[in-house]
């Protein structure tokens, strides 16, 4: 067998021991491969004469093909420690003499393709021309250090960019009351009037919504403005009776206000009985829980309703976030109105107790 020919060691006295390491930091061919009398000859003739240590690897490591070059520790042959460190900034441009290569190599070797010349010869040109050429390190370092001159002074720019953004974070609240959370005035629709007539009331003063009534109650808001993001906020008080509710938020067209569902166009329920939580009209995701019934206390749990006609989305979700669902339909074809309205529908399935509403800011 090839192994038996080439990776065992004819040194007298040596026993044809089989080689276990590659001497990377050999001058001559002799001293290339190392069997274990070889490795014991040379600790003792290092702890003798103060040599510096050699550098070497496993002969098993440069035949195993699925070994990456991170995994081999004492790769590569640099002998500077800061030439290594250059090594480590730069090894994308040192590939021509890699570790895959320096495989291949050995294992032509093992299989007699190649002579322990070749070899030999590979390895003095691996450290020669490469790994400890001194040309190429000054020319590495000269671009290390610009690269560290353009580091330093982007992050004296990142400094100041970081100033500038805190200070505009300041009055990010400010912006973030006048552009995000609105108060809007509420309507009773017309639709289902004679069956409601006197059971819900809207009170745009208190921002209260109070219902009580086991029937389809229709509410719209006022004209809404395509370029403004609209939060609100608002809790609930079901009498303990979410189970029992159909809430659903809609955005849709300011025609026909009075006398359609407002569930025509795209909408979420929020509360939709006893079944899971669903939309209409474009694309539905829900993160965390789905369904706000799981979670949902009286009077405790702050839902957020966020509107964004010039995205296309609608987002409802509580305070903490245990359930977050939104709704994007902005590939959904025919929403293009000229008026945008938010429409609230509500329903009491069994029971007949006041359920109100409170927005806030």
């Amino acid at each position: 067998m090839a192994e038996q020919s080439v990776l065992q060691c004819k040194k007298q006295d040596h026993q044809n021991l089989r080689f276990l390491n590659y001497n990377m930091s050999s001058e001559n061919k002799e001293n290339l491969l190392i069997c274990p009398i070889c490795a014991q000859l040379q600790f003792l003739d290092i702890n003798t004469n103060h040599k510096k240590n050699q550098k070497t690897i496993l002969i098993d490591q440069l035949l195993n093909d699925q070994l990456k070059c991170e995994n081999i520790i004492v790769w590569s042959p640099i002998q500077e420690k800061n030439h290594q460190e250059i090594f480590k900034n730069y090894q994308q441009y040192i590939k021509e003499f890699g570790i895959e290569r320096f495989q291949i190599k050995f294992q032509e070797f093992e299989q007699e393709k190649i002579d322990i010349d070749q070899l030999f010869d590979y390895k003095q040109q691996q450290n020669c021309k490469i790994y400890n050429n001194q040309d190429i390190y000054e020319t590495l370092q000269g671009q290390y250090d610009k690269v560290q001159e353009v580091r330093q002074e982007l992050e004296i720019q990142f400094s100041k960019i970081y100033e500038l953004v805190e200070s505009f974070r300041k009055y990010k609240p400010i912006i973030k009351i006048r552009t995000k959370y609105q108060s809007l005035k509420f309507y009773k629709s017309d639709r289902n009037f004679n069956f409601n007539k006197g059971n819900f009331e809207i009170d745009n003063e208190t921002r209260t919504i109070k219902y009580k009534t086991n029937q389809l109650s229709y509410i719209y808001s006022e004209n809404l403005q395509e370029k403004i993001e609209y939060h609100l906020r608002f809790t609930m008080d079901t009498k303990n009776n979410e189970k029992q509710t159909e809430l659903v938020f809609s955005l849709t067209s300011g025609d026909f206000q009075d006398s359609k569902d407002l569930r025509t166009d795209q909408h979420i329920y929020v509360f939709n009985g006893n079944d899971n939580s669903q939309a209409k009209r474009g694309v539905f995701q829900i993160e965390g829980k789905k369904n706000f019934y799981e979670f949902f206390k009286d009077k405790q749990t702050i839902i957020n309703v966020v509107l964004n006609i010039k995205k296309k989305t609608m987002e409802i979700y509580d305070d903490d976030k245990i359930s977050y669902q939104k709704l994007n339909f902005k590939k959904y074809t025919g929403n293009n109105f000229g008026d945008w309205i938010l429409g609230i529908t509500y329903k009491q399935y069994i029971n007949n107790e006041q359920v109100d509403i409170q927005f806030m800011d």
